[in-house]
């Protein structure tokens, strides 16, 4: 978690500088960026081989923004680091019980998005996302073990959602991530695993 955190601050204190470049890039007439941050609610499933007992796992997902180009009013691309706390739950009955397990992944996730705004502040976005394993923990009855060599470092996928931002200040945003990648390590084709995540979200550009 404190790797996590310390990423988190590096992040910030990379894109507050090039906000400040931004700054002064305005005032000599350039296009500048926007900062912003944002943090929402995750729900999150993984789906492929075996998947008939996973169920929806709450989590969360905290960032920054950053307007990296904007040609115009109607299109921007943004850069979107930040932390995303997923993975997924099932539950299987044995003799009348109920058991719930689960794979709460957490990563530093980078995605970059073209952005389609209208003059009303309704928005649409789509884009690419790589992001990095920084967590893997499977649970069940009250333990926990630590499933990191199990799971590949690097995930990638698209995410796209639509949104509202009023006076292009604050905004909510509903959004998907279709992953890509095969979740686990040396799987190959015998044994495929995806993360599926749809999430709300609120932001706020400074």
């Amino acid at each position: 978690m404190k790797k996590t955190f310390s990423m988190m601050i590096l992040l910030f204190m990379v894109l507050f500088s090039v906000a400040q470049e931004g700054s002064n890039a305005q005032k000599s007439g350039a296009v500048a960026g926007r900062l912003g941050a944002y943090g929402g609610v995750n729900f999150a499933n993984i789906v492929g081989d075996g998947d008939e007992n996973n169920k929806t796992l709450t989590g969360f997902q905290l960032g920054l923004m950053y307007r990296l180009y904007s040609p115009g009013d109607l299109l921007s691309i943004w850069i979107e680091p930040g932390y995303n706390a997923i993975g997924a739950k099932s539950e299987e009955s044995f003799e009348d019980q109920t058991f719930t397990s689960s794979v709460n992944l957490g990563y530093i996730k980078i995605p970059v998005l073209a952005r389609f705004q209208a003059q009303n502040g309704l928005f649409g976005d789509v884009g690419v996302q790589p992001q990095f394993l920084v967590s893997a923990k499977a649970k069940f009855d009250g333990e926990s073990e630590d499933i990191k060599d199990e799971i590949n470092g690097f995930d990638f996928g698209i995410p796209f959602g639509v949104g509202y931002e009023y006076n292009k200040k604050v905004g909510i945003r509903a959004g998907y991530y279709l992953g890509l990648s095969n979740l686990i390590k040396d799987g190959g084709s015998d044994f495929q695993a995806f993360n599926r995540v749809f999430s709300v979200r609120l932001h706020f550009r400074f």
